[in-house]
């Protein structure tokens, strides 16, 4: 076994890093309310880490979650209420 340094992140490995992060960000919202709070702690803290690194959909996800609505699309909100409520009538 080979003990070395971690192979640098491509371009595909920080997208599906940050789908990942913004998909649990979404999920935690609709189950637990659209607050960053709603969060558990590690996905939280990675949300946050990539903010600080300037990723732009983490940037909007975390402005959403900290109730800033500025930033966000026409209709993002209403669209996410309608598909909360049509998830909860499914369940």
């Amino acid at each position: 076994m080979m003990v070395g340094t971690p192979r640098p992140w491509t371009a595909e490995d920080r997208a599906a890093n940050v789908a990942m992060v913004v998909r649990i960000a979404i999920r935690s919202a609709r189950r637990r309310g659209v607050r960053l709070e709603s969060l558990l702690s590690i996905p939280r803290r990675r949300l946050l880490d990539l903010c600080v690194q300037g990723d732009p959909t983490c940037l909007v996800v975390r402005d959403w979650l900290m109730g800033n609505r500025k930033y966000l699309p026409d209709g993002f909100e209403e669209s996410f209420s309608a598909s909360t409520a049509k998830n909860r009538e499914d369940a």
